[in-house]
């Protein structure tokens, strides 16, 4: 078992989104609930996640924030998950 510290990750390798947080937890929820992700506990995987991405607005993803907005996403982030998921059904439909 890695240390929560242990996963040191050099900031150019990160996987840079355009994403807020709250976006990219709700898409994380998503994987999950389509079991696209399979991991058993949420928790390491938030705290994986959390260190190899980045945020529009934030090169370090805290914990918490990460935890409260996946299990809580509020109707307003849904709603525009909603519109970008609507968006990638044209983008594929072009692949």
């Amino acid at each position: 078992r890695v240390a929560d510290k242990g996963l040191l990750i050099d900031p150019e390798s990160k996987i840079q989104t355009s994403l807020s947080v709250a976006k990219l937890a709700v898409l994380i929820r998503l994987l999950v609930v389509d079991k696209i992700i399979i991991n058993k506990s949420v928790a390491p995987m938030l705290r994986t996640i959390t260190k190899l991405f980045t945020t529009l607005q934030k090169d370090e993803i805290s914990f918490g924030s990460m935890e409260t907005k996946y299990h809580a996403p509020d109707k307003n982030t849904i709603n525009m998950m909603k519109g970008m998921l609507q968006k990638w059904v044209g983008i594929v439909g072009k692949l």
